[in-house]
């Protein structure tokens, strides 16, 4: 019964093992899979009119919506392959399509404040091929609360 055991015990220690070295393998194809993508494309350059927006005081529920744009100030195309928001909460939109150079895109961002009051600041991260690779934009603000339905459950029983 003992040997059953510690059997039992060195199989699941190699399973065990073995799974985490092919999940170390695979992620790091994964990762070489996205740098390759963007160190096989020619290099150019990005400039944003603005990478930070504050905007202010904003209701609880509101969607507030900022368009960050820029420009391809370099030589080839401008390719964004990626726009990655810190959060679920902020949702960001943008041109898909290769920029050539000397030509602008935008980027929109909608942050949903429900559910969110209190102070916020969160940042979209910007992949693309240019020599510094990845940009941050930054969104902040504070979020006031919704007013407390004082009427609770009862308010149409009178």
């Amino acid at each position: 019964m003992k040997k059953k055991i510690g059997f039992v015990m060195v199989l699941a220690a190699f399973a065990l093992a073995t799974a985490c070295s092919e999940e170390k393998e695979n992620s790091a194809d994964t990762s070489m899979v996205a740098s390759d993508s963007i160190a096989t494309k020619p290099l150019t350059s990005i400039a944003f009119a603005d990478t930070v927006h504050d905007f202010g005081t904003i209701k609880e529920g509101e969607k507030a919506s900022h368009i960050f744009k820029y420009k391809n100030t370099g030589d080839n195309p401008l390719i964004l392959e990626d726009v990655r928001p810190s959060c679920g909460c902020t949702l960001p939109e943008w041109t898909k399509d290769p920029i050539a150079p000397g030509a602008e895109g935008i980027i929109k961002v909608v942050y949903n404040s429900e559910g969110r009051p209190g102070e916020f600041h969160k940042t979209i991260t910007v992949i693309a091929n240019t020599a510094a690779e990845v940009v941050l934009l930054k969104i902040q603000g504070t979020v006031t609360p919704k007013a407390p339905d004082i009427q609770g459950p009862y308010k149409n029983q009178q």
